[in-house]
């Protein structure tokens, strides 16, 4: 008979303890919006990463007139920068080289061929983007040459991942796992609004792995803060 009740009070306890109530909805919920921002900041990479159409700054020793005295009816920019086909088999003007002009030409030669040699942009680029539409390929001129340190910041951001998977269990259960879970999310906010104003591509390196690492950590310590409190 004792068993029997002690069975039937450790069902009604369990059933009590599990019981998903109110609690338990506005802790699910809380956690839920906290753990928001942790898909933006790999969404977001997505838009400020972005590659824009570009080429090179043309020379500033070709003036039109000298386009105009070469007899050619290619305008200034196309004359400075060199064509190539894009994918869809349009001819744009090349992203990565542009069109060096002897300084000894003077435009009175119809062939203006043997005045010009093909090399990389050694000044600056230009894009084709709306005021206030910068990313930081058009800040940093990630583009070309500069091209592989595109990746090497997502890189950066998912090495920050990959730390934040194997120290989070560690650091929660250090220091406990709601203090690590606020502290987290607050630099993650912190980093993401700090991103915006990097001076440096050193300085955003450091950020975007800030981010990748306290979203893994934010996001393992809420999961484990709604399972088991």
């Amino acid at each position: 008979m004792d068993t029997e009740n002690s069975k039937t009070m450790s069902k009604w306890s369990l059933s009590e303890f599990y019981k998903f109530g109110k609690f338990q909805k506005q802790i699910m919920l809380l956690l839920f919006l906290a753990s928001v921002p942790n898909g933006i900041s790999s969404i977001i990479l997505v838009f400020i990463h972005d590659v824009p159409t570009h080429h090179c700054k043309p020379d500033p020793n070709i003036s039109l007139a000298m386009v105009v005295g070469a007899g050619t009816d290619l305008n200034s920019s196309l004359f400075n920068i060199p064509t190539e086909f894009d994918a869809q088999g349009i001819e744009v003007p090349s992203s990565c080289l542009k069109f060096k002009v002897d300084s000894n030409y003077t435009g009175n030669n119809s062939n203006i061929s043997g005045a010009l040699s093909v090399v990389q942009c050694d000044q600056g680029w230009v894009y084709n983007i709306k005021e206030n539409q910068a990313t930081t390929v058009t800040e940093w001129d990630l583009v070309c040459q500069n091209a592989w340190i595109r990746p090497l910041m997502t890189t950066l951001n998912l090495f920050g991942y990959l730390i934040g998977s194997i120290t989070s269990g560690v650091v929660s259960d250090r220091f406990g796992r709601r203090p690590i879970f606020l502290v987290t999310t607050f630099i993650q906010f912190v980093s993401l609004f700090v991103a915006s104003f990097a001076p440096t591509i050193e300085s955003y390196a450091v950020i975007i792995f800030l981010v990748g690492l306290t979203g893994l950590i934010n996001y393992q310590t809420a999961c484990v803060l709604g399972i088991v409190g």
